[in-house]
């Protein structure tokens, strides 16, 4: 709706009241930033921890054992 499309009676009893508006800062305080960061909700650690095993992974683990123990076997 334009200001064009209002009609004129309207607009006198819209013009009857004044509105003040508050400044509002639309950027926040370093402290309510900061505040914002500490806050906030994080990751459980112990989902880095979790191992997905595939099928993939259960075939190469004999493999991956077999070539981390080769030096041990040179020594």
């Amino acid at each position: 709706m334009n200001k064009q499309d209002i009609p004129e009676e309207l607009k006198k009893k819209l013009d009857q009241f004044a509105v003040e508006t508050p400044d509002i800062s639309l950027k926040k305080s370093l402290s309510h930033r900061i505040g914002s960061w500490i806050t906030a909700p994080v990751k459980n650690p112990a989902d880095y921890l979790s191992i997905h095993i595939t099928p993939r992974r259960m075939a190469l683990f004999p493999l991956v054992i077999i070539v981390s123990s080769l030096p041990f076997a040179f020594i």
